[in-house]
């Protein structure tokens, strides 16, 4: 009898997803309207207007910013640029225009006064990423690109953290080791590949013949998926339905907390890499 290999299915059925989930998932970046960029003679009058403002509200810390923006001529600046807010964060009262206004400033504080590493982390990539972005729109989308072309190492992270689930639920089973409970966490990913696969198609055809069968035929899909599941369990384990539905539950509620988990780091990961 022949024997396939759980391994490389599952390889072979998620690069599958992921090829077809990117192909109809794709993110458009730069797509949005260019707004003109200021002339000198733009800067000149705005620069002269912000400065009787600012002679009238000395205050105002965002008429200076904008102030200094414009005076800067080595970058370009449009209206959006410039009426954006730069430095999105705010600390003891300072806003800060750059990652060089920043180290200054924190150069010149005393040691106790200087924040701490972690701190100064987030702070500079910040400050990079809304001097990188003009657009709130655009980084949005670049974020969203550079988190979902990680989805495929957090599906395959969260592959070992679903089998120790398993093997905690059944810890009383002496017989069933975690090898196994990892081959059948590979073999209910497979199945869940390709079970979404046939949804997208049944999706792409709804959308284009608008039958009502087919969108009664999506609500099914959807509910075989946990369905599936908790007979794959009665099966694999043989014990009661009462023992498996409440272990089904124990299930889902810990693997939801555990992808959270995962996708929030798997966020700061993206975040850090923009």
């Amino acid at each position: 009898m022949s024997y396939l290999d759980p391994i490389r299915m599952y390889l072979f059925t998620s690069a599958l997803f992921f090829l077809i989930f990117f192909s109809v998932n794709a993110v458009e970046i730069g797509t949005g309207k260019q707004k003109a960029v200021l002339t000198n003679e733009d800067r000149q009058e705005l620069i002269s207007d912000y400065q009787k403002r600012l002679a009238q509200h000395p205050e105002d810390s965002l008429l200076t910013q904008r102030i200094a923006v414009l005076q800067d001529t080595t970058k370009a600046v449009n209206l959006d640029s410039l009426h954006r807010k730069k430095g999105i964060f705010t600390f003891n009262d300072k806003t800060y225009l750059s990652l060089e206004d920043y180290d200054t400033t924190q150069a010149h504080l005393a040691a106790p006064q200087k924040d701490g590493w972690l701190k100064r982390k987030l702070i500079r990539k910040a400050i990079t990423i809304n001097d990188k972005y003009n657009e709130g729109n655009e980084l949005v989308q670049v974020f969203m690109e550079t988190f979902l072309h990680k989805l495929p190492y957090l599906l395959f992270l969260s592959l070992p953290f679903f089998a120790l689930i398993l093997k905690l639920l059944y810890s009383r089973r002496k017989a069933i080791y975690y090898s196994d409970h990892a081959v059948f966490t590979l073999y209910h990913y497979i199945f869940s590949f390709i079970l979404i696969l046939v949804i997208f198609g049944v999706a792409a055809l709804y959308s284009w013949l608008n039958w009502g069968l087919l969108n009664f035929l999506l609500v099914l899909l959807y509910l075989t998926l946990p369905a599936y599941l908790l007979i794959e369990m009665k099966r694999f384990y043989g014990q009661g339905w009462g023992k498996t539905l409440g272990k089904f539950l124990l299930l889902n509620v810990s693997g939801l907390i555990i992808l959270l988990l995962l996708f929030a780091i798997f966020m700061v990961f993206s975040l850090f890499q923009l």
